[in-house]
This record gives structure tokens, C-alpha cells and sequence, in this order.
């Protein structure tokens, strides 16, 4: 049975494209379908509040690629893919396989995923991260501890709460209401706080113990030519940590979160490391360390990537607030006390019936004014 899956064009658009069914690798069949041999699986995104994962088939941007913006994909994923940038289509599918490490060949093994599907999807991951800092502020509302738990009706705020409720409600539900209203915040309180885990905590002993995904990292990096594997794998281990507690992350392997913030970071440095043989070379030549180069940023890990953007935007941000544009009118300005080269533009701010207001700028002396 065919499966339909979603294609992000370098231009952001979506589009359905249709695998069929007697493909024998789904990637395989993206390769030759899309012409574009270095498409890879790059790993898994689990929907908001669902066993279903998108997987994701890109090709990540090298430092060749930094001049040539028609390459790049506008698209920003959600999750841990928000610091990649790839080049050509990006093609996502919709499976129940919970393994992030692998992706199923057969096209049996997914779902049908459309593009309106991953619109709604995706609308939901642009706003994880304001949805996290509302549980914070809840959190903060209900207590620093289990034992401000029942004192919660006794706040300022959830006294308005309380007391707006029951004004609505009939004088035999008053009880009821605020009874609800406790026992709501006190349980929403709770699982949040098992869910991301406080602020500051220490993390677990057990976190360095050896598993599964930190072997795999291990035998990634060896691939590449890293030496030092181990030291390298344990500096971003370590950086991943940080990050987590101060986010407010739970550490603990058992987390999907924090899985999936290692997972990335490793892929990251993996990808850099690929794609730029100079940095193999430094590690194992001793001129940068695994734990410096573990801290290094995007810009630091592609700089000739991220120069030629920042330069571009900065060269735009001076033609935009420069004051080197061609004068359209002269005005008598008394900043300079005297006809100089201005621009201006027009707007109604006032009634239909009244003339439109003019907004001037002196292009000499950088003067505003209106008439």
C-alpha cells in the first residue's frame, strides 16, 4: 500500500509526494525520486502528546554551501533540528516506531502524512517554548514545595480565582468550586515538576553510566577519524548537562527530553566534523582540546557558513538605517539652517476629509519632523 509523505522545497513550500508500495527503502526511493544522492536520516520527532514520531530525511548544508542561499532550506524544523540547516528538500514521514536511532525502509511501516497534518504539527512546535515558560509561572504560582501545597487557596492570586468561580456558580456549589480549583493546581503542579524537574537540581550520579546511544556516539566519532572519542563524547555529555539543568530539564536517561537534546548535540559536532575534516585533524593533533571544542557554537563549529550570513545581514542593516539614500525633496530644515536633501512619506492619521500628515527626515542631520 503507497504512503504519502510531505516534501519541504529549499523555498519552504510543501507538496505531497507519494511512495509506493513495492519501494523496497524508503530512503533509497527519495534519493532517485528527489535526485539528490546525499539525502540521509537524520532522526525522529515525537508529536506533542502522541506515540507517533516524524521522521526525517535531509541533507545537511556543508561550507561549500554557504554562498549559495538557493540551496539552503528556508524551513526550520521543530524539536532538536532547530539549529540545523540543509540543503535542497526536506521529506518528513509519520511512523509509530518509537527507535530514533533508525528509520523502518518498507513503506508499510508509516502512516499517511499530509500537508495540512504537518502544518498543525509543526504550529505546535513553535509554541513549545512559550508554553514552557507558562508552566514555569504556574509552578512559581503554586510553590517552591509539596508543603506550600496546601496553602495554595491562601494566594493573592488564587483567591481572585476562587472567588470569581463562585461568583458564577450557585451558593450550593461554593464548596465545590474551590474544592476543584485546589486540587487542580496541586495535581498540575505535581506533574510538571516530575516532568521538567526543578531548577538548579544536581544531576544523577548514574547520568555518566555507559548505555546504548552513548556507544553509538562513541563509534560515530571513531568513524569520522576522532581519536579521542571518549573525552570528546564526555565533554558534550557534560555541556548537555549544564544546558538541561538550566532549562529546567529533567537528566535522566528515562527523560525523552534530555535523549533528545544529546542526541542532537552529538549529531551536531558529528556533522561539522564530516564536513569539515579540519576539525578531526585539530583534535587529534592536540591544537584543540575535546573539552574546548565541546563548547564551541554554530557559528564557531561552520564559520565560513555563518561569516558570509552575518556579513549579508549586516551590509543590510546599514543600507536600511543609512542616511546615503537618494534625496527625493528639499526641505528648509532649522537643524541646519538652510534647504538640505530630505525624504519623507505620507500618512492619512487624521479623517478621511482632512489632508495627510508628512513625516520628513533630513537626510544631512538626521532631523524629523511633520506637517
Amino acid at each position: 500500500m503507497a504512503v504519502i509523505s510531505v516534501v519541504v522545497s529549499p523555498s519552504g513550500s510543501l507538496s505531497e509526494l507519494i511512495v509506493p508500495s513495492k519501494s523496497a527503502d524508503v530512503l533509497v526511493f527519495f534519493r532517485s525520486k528527489l535526485k539528490q544522492p546525499d539525502l540521509q536520516f537524520h532522526g525522529k520527532i515525537q508529536i506533542q502528546n502522541k506515540d507517533q514520531w516524524i521522521v526525517v530525511f535531509g541533507e545537511s548544508a556543508g561550507s561549500e554551501d554557504a554562498d549559495d542561499d538557493e540551496k539552503i532550506n528556508q524551513h526550520v524544523l521543530g524539536g532538536t533540528f532547530q539549529d540545523e540547516v540543509f540543503i535542497g528538500s526536506i521529506v518528513m514521514m509519520l511512523s509509530t516506531n518509537s527507535n530514533i536511532d533508525n528509520y523502518d525502509k518498507p513503506p508499510s511501516a508509516y502512516l499517511n502524512l499530509k500537508p495540512t497534518e504537518y502544518e498543525t504539527i509543526y504550529s505546535n512546535w513553535t509554541t513549545v517554548d512559550e508554553d514552557d515558560d507558562e508552566e514555569d509561572e504556574d509552578e512559581d504560582g503554586v510553590g517552591e514545595d509539596d508543603d506550600d501545597a496546601p496553602t495554595i487557596a491562601d494566594d493573592d492570586d488564587d483567591d481572585d480565582d476562587v472567588h470569581s468561580s463562585a461568583e458564577n456558580a450557585d451558593d450550593d456549589d461554593d464548596e465545590d468550586a474551590v474544592a476543584a480549583v485546589v486540587s487542580t493546581k496541586v495535581t498540575t503542579a505535581t506533574s510538571k515538576k516530575q516532568q521538567r524537574g526543578p531548577r538548579g537540581a544536581a544531576a544523577p550520579a548514574d547520568i555518566h553510566s555507559p548505555c546504548p546511544l552513548r556507544e553509538l556516539v562513541k563509534m560515530r566519532y571513531t568513524e569520522v577519524g576522532v581519536q579521542a572519542c571518549v573525552d570528546l563524547e564526555n565533554a558534550i555529555l557534560n555541556r548537555c548537562i549544564r544546558e538541561c539543568i538550566k532549562q529546567g530539564v529533567d537528566v535522566t536517561w528515562t527523560n525523552p527530553g534530555f535523549w533528545n537534546h544529546y542526541r542532537g548535540r552529538c549529531i551536531q559536532f558529528y556533522e561539522n566534523m564530516r564536513l569539515t575534516p579540519e576539525w578531526v585533524a585539530k583534535l587529534n593533533s592536540g591544537e584543540i582540546a575535546p573539552q574546548d571544542f565541546a563548547e564551541l557554537s554554530a557559528v564557531d563549529l561552520c564559520p565560513k557558513r555563518w561569516k558570509a550570513r552575518i556579513e549579508a545581514q549586516i551590509e543590510k542593516d546599514k543600507h536600511l538605517y543609512s542616511n546615503t539614500g537618494a534625496a527625493s525633496i528639499y526641505f528648509y530644515c532649522s537643524g541646519c539652517k538652510k534647504k538640505s536633501k530630505c525624504d519623507y512619506y505620507q500618512l492619512q492619521t487624521r479623517s478621511a476629509d482632512e489632508p495627510m500628515t508628512t513625516f520628513v527626515t533630513c537626510l544631512e542631520c538626521d532631523r524629523r519632523w511633520k506637517f
